[in-house]
């Protein structure tokens, strides 16, 4: 069985978050995309599936480094994100897609699929904060 390419999991992480978000945020932590990638190896183990990585796309992300030594990937500025969503999302196989957008994969993300939509979890503390 194999796993989820690094690279796969980074641009996914990065577009399903761009997504959810509404075009505003277009960074993750390693540490966050790193628990994804986690998730979606269990989620393929437990489908008992097997992936490819996607290849031949150029890179849509950069990585860098904060004052505190944790890591990023941020998206590239210029992209445009329908056609990274065909090239990456709807080329790559369909277990990858079925595994990573599971809904312990996004948790780790923050991030629930809802309706064909991407979307922000509320915390249970910002909920509360809005109640008040």
């Amino acid at each position: 069985m194999n796993t989820v390419c690094n690279q796969d999991a980074i641009t996914l992480a990065l577009i399903y978050n761009y997504e959810a978000t509404h075009s505003i945020s277009m960074m993750l932590k390693h540490s966050q995309i790193k628990d994804f990638a986690e998730e979606i190896n269990l989620n393929l183990q437990q489908l008992g599936k097997e992936i490819w990585p996607i290849e031949n796309l150029d890179l849509i992300y950069f990585n860098s480094q904060d004052e505190d030594d944790n890591w990023y990937s941020i998206l590239k500025p210029d992209l445009d994100i329908e056609d990274v969503k065909h090239n990456y999302v709807y080329r790559g196989s369909f277990e990858l897609w079925q595994a990573s957008t599971m809904p312990n994969a996004l948790e780790k993300l923050n991030i629930e699929y809802v309706n064909g939509k991407m979307q922000k979890i509320e915390k249970e503390r910002q909920k509360h904060l809005s109640l008040v």
